[in-house]
């Protein structure tokens, strides 16, 4: 029970009580009055601390839930761009025994650059995410809000790096097979 609520409940047990002819309060009627606007409140409070309790775990979670998605869109990003750049340098071992082929491997070794810019950007960013919550724990908080951003620019950054990697393959792919 909020305190308006227990003034209105107040005020309500003095109307009926004034509605029954008395005017007066004995303090007897009072006393009672006020031990049961204490049990509402009190019990008012421990359902606030409750409801406190909860949201914060509630909050704790959520943001479990999200530093678990980042670390998988971080290790994703890592692993997507190697795995094509291990997949381009499998390719290019067998394509520089082809005779006339010189000029269709330009593709190939952008692709390749670009993978390996996309694994750098996924391995900075898993640093400067470290630097964020290193910001954050200290108290920090415009600089960890600016490395926050930062580290997620970086992020969005390395898969759109995989994006353009994946073009240049496809681009030397075409040259090369006449696609």
């Amino acid at each position: 029970m909020e305190t308006k609520e227990a003034v209105d409940f107040i005020r309500e047990q003095a109307r009926l009580n004034e509605d029954d002819g008395n005017t007066h309060i004995s303090k007897k009627d009072l006393n009672k009055l006020l031990e049961i606007t204490e049990k509402y409140s009190s019990d008012s409070l421990v359902l606030q601390e409750s409801r406190h309790k909860a949201q914060l775990e509630t909050d704790l979670e959520v943001f479990r839930a999200v530093f678990v998605y980042g670390q998988a869109a971080l290790k994703t990003t890592i692993l997507i761009n190697g795995g094509a750049a291990i997949a381009v340098m499998a390719f290019l071992a067998r394509y520089v025994g082809v005779e006339n082929q010189v000029a269709n491997m330009q593709f190939f070794l952008s692709a390749l650059l670009v993978f390996g810019i996309g694994v750098l950007l996924g391995a900075v960013t898993t640093g400067f995410t470290y630097l964020t919550q290193s910001f954050f724990a200290y108290r920090k908080d415009k600089l960890g809000l600016s490395f926050q951003v930062l580290s997620v620019i970086l992020g969005l950054l390395s898969f759109l790096v995989f994006g353009l990697g994946i073009w240049f393959s496809y681009q030397g792919f075409g040259s090369a097979f006449g696609i």
